[in-house]
């Protein structure tokens, strides 16, 4: 079962690299192991990683990405 979800996990990832847009930021919604939900954001452009406890702090950063550009 393990290496059946590992292989799985490689064909995800490679089908993502293939389909993204580089230049928009890839966002998604995660929970920890306590079952809190959580948002983490790739931004491409700056090849860093933030988290944001809710989507009203993605949507702000998203704002201020965009009106910084």
């Amino acid at each position: 079962m393990k290496k059946t979800n590992f292989i799985v996990n490689i064909f995800q990832n490679i089908k993502h690299s293939l389909l993204v847009n580089k230049s928009e930021p890839h966002i998604q919604q995660k929970r920890d192991r306590l079952g809190n939900s959580y948002w983490q954001v790739h931004d491409y452009k700056t090849n860093r990683f933030y988290t944001f406890g809710c989507d009203r702090e993605v949507r702000a950063w998203l704002e201020e990405r965009y009106h910084t550009i």
